[in-house]
């Protein structure tokens, strides 16, 4: 399974510490939108559009959690959900700006 691996800080309203926290993380990637697609920001939940790769949501907090349990509380602690989106719950997009993708 192709993996992306973190290797710069990601885009989004997070913290810049939470998003660097992020940097050396590989993650199974679930689907490349590398065009653009469209996501919710992490606290305002508001809508943008990037090119990215979507992945698992509790596997990539998982492994934040295991490197980083800082950031990993922060994330529980301000995720917003969009009840009206199915997927909101279950996948997150990192730009690919500040990934590489792993064979």
């Amino acid at each position: 399974m192709r993996r992306i691996r973190i290797i710069s800080i990601p885009q989004g309203e997070a913290p810049e510490w939470v998003r660097k926290a992020w940097i050396g993380l590989e993650i199974p990637i679930i689907k490349e939108e590398p065009q653009g697609a469209q996501s919710s920001e992490v606290l305002s939940g508001k809508f943008c559009t990037r090119g990215g790769y979507w992945v698992q949501r509790d596997m990539a907090l998982n492994l934040l959690g295991r490197e980083n349990p800082e950031a990993l509380y922060w994330w529980l602690r301000h995720y917003r959900q969009k009840e009206d989106d199915p997927w909101a719950d279950r996948l997150l997009l990192f730009d690919t700006n500040c990934c590489e993708v792993i064979e």
